[in-house]
């Protein structure tokens, strides 16, 4: 049985495009207690890259969507004195396998500076 050239491509193109998805992970985050004081928080998702995120305690933040890693880890970016980036972390937890994940993030004290959990 011979397939059609272009049916052919449309399957592998479509193979390609079902493979490229399964590496996006959905996420979602809440977080508890509620910061008097909300500062900037960044998710690291690669090499000196973040992305700034929301964290909402009394409902779920935005989706966001990332490549998949093997951590999530939440903090602030910065340049250092030699002007490499530099990533100060406030709580990091395991990825998991699933394409859609919430993220419990727990304060553990006034600033978020304090920390995750």
């Amino acid at each position: 049985m011979l397939i059609h050239p272009i049916t052919f491509l449309s399957l592998c193109i479509f193979s390609l495009t079902c493979f490229a998805q399964d590496d996006q992970v959905q996420l979602q985050f809440v977080s508890f207690p509620k910061s008097a004081k909300a500062e900037p928080v960044e998710l690291l998702i690669g090499d000196g890259k973040t992305m700034s995120i929301e964290l909402p305690t009394n409902c779920l933040s935005p989706v966001y969507k990332v490549n998949r890693l093997n951590a999530w880890v939440l903090g602030k970016s910065s340049t250092g004195a030699d002007g490499e980036f530099v990533f100060e972390t406030y709580g990091k937890t395991a990825s998991l396998a699933s394409a859609k994940q919430l993220i419990l993030v727990i304060r553990q004290g006034a600033k978020d500076s304090d920390g995750f959990k």
